[in-house]
């Protein structure tokens, strides 16, 4: 049952890192969303605190109920964050279009 609450909170990780870039992206939707820095506009982030926790947690969690090697929980994490990253590099690929669309020639 604890692995099983385990990756319930890892999913609960990614989905809310998925929705924060998300919400990045829409009240962003001329700038590119950096991957170090901020942006210039900042939606409330508590679903930064609810992705960290969860994400953690989670894999924790799961080590705990399987006994995986430490290093595995590096991957849990990435896996389990790495769907919010592929929104974030599609909001940047479509701004880096239409800019060069409008740029002038």
């Amino acid at each position: 049952m604890e692995l099983f609450w385990g990756i319930a909170l890892i999913v609960v990780g990614g989905t809310a890192a998925v929705v924060d870039n998300w919400r990045h992206a829409v009240v962003n939707p001329e700038h590119r969303i950096p991957w170090i820095g901020r942006p210039p506009v900042l939606p409330r982030a508590w679903y930064v605190a609810v992705m960290g926790f969860a994400t953690v947690y989670g894999v924790l969690t799961v080590m705990r109920a399987t006994e995986l090697p430490m290093f595995m929980a590096a991957v849990l994490a990435a896996v389990a964050v790495l769907p919010g990253f592929s929104v974030a590099v599609a909001h940047n690929r479509r701004v880096n279009r239409q800019q060069l669309e409008t740029a002038p020639q």
